[in-house]
Formats: C-alpha cells, sequence, structure tokens
C-alpha cells in the first residue's frame, strides 16, 4: 500500500505519525505535571496552615503565662479569645496529612492544645 503513494504522501503521513505521536506524548506530560501541581499546592497549603496555628498555639501559651501572672479579667478574655481560634483553626484541619513530618505536627500540635485544654481547666 505505500510502495503506490509518492514520496510527499509518504513525508505526510510521516508527519501527521509523528504529530499524533508528540501530542500523546504533550498530553500525558501536561497531565502529569498537573497532579503534581496540585500535590504541590496540597502540601503548600498544609505547610502555611500548621504555621498558623503553631503561631495561635504559642499566642495562647503567651496569653496563658499573662493570665498566670496578672489574674485580670482582660488576660482571662484575651486568652479565652485566642485559645478559640487555635481550636478552630486545628479542628479545621485535615485529619490525614500528606507527609509524614506534616502528620507529627499535626498530632503534636493536637497534644499540645489538650495539655494546654486540661491546664486551663485546673
Amino acid at each position: 500500500m505505500l510502495n503506490n503513494l509518492k514520496i510527499w504522501q509518504k513525508f505526510t503521513i510521516f508527519v501527521m505519525a509523528l504529530l499524533l505521536v508528540f501530542s500523546a506524548f504533550y498530553t500525558i506530560l501536561v497531565y502529569n505535571d498537573n497532579s503534581i501541581n496540585q500535590t504541590y499546592q496540597e502540601i503548600f497549603g498544609n505547610v502555611i496552615l500548621l504555621n498558623e496555628t503553631y503561631g495561635l498555639l504559642e499566642a495562647s501559651q503567651s496569653e496563658l503565662e499573662q493570665y498566670l501572672t496578672t489574674k485580670t479579667i482582660r488576660s482571662v478574655e484575651s486568652f479565652n479569645q485566642t485559645f478559640d481560634d487555635l481550636y478552630r483553626s486545628i479542628n479545621s484541619m485535615p485529619q490525614v496529612f500528606g507527609s509524614e513530618e506534616e502528620q507529627i505536627a499535626y498530632n503534636n500540635m493536637r497534644g499540645l492544645l489538650i495539655s494546654l485544654s486540661q491546664t486551663v481547666d485546673e
């Protein structure tokens, strides 16, 4: 069948086949890039969330220390507000993270929140 075709027709078929192969290859690359990009965004979002929550945890500890030294109503209200923000932040996090380091950080913050809550209750 290809023997009966002229050289320019064979060349056209070759170019079309080559374009088809490159198109398939490019489609696979774009799909992989999108999935990698989505995973990166999820990890980056989790890191930002963990950093913000860690800042709230430090602020809660600072407010608790302030309350324990001054024992004023304003310091209690300030601590309660910061502690509520911290609690909401931790509860808004996913329960399972993509990496072991993120999961350990989450578990540590959750444990600190429980300890801090028990300290306040005493």
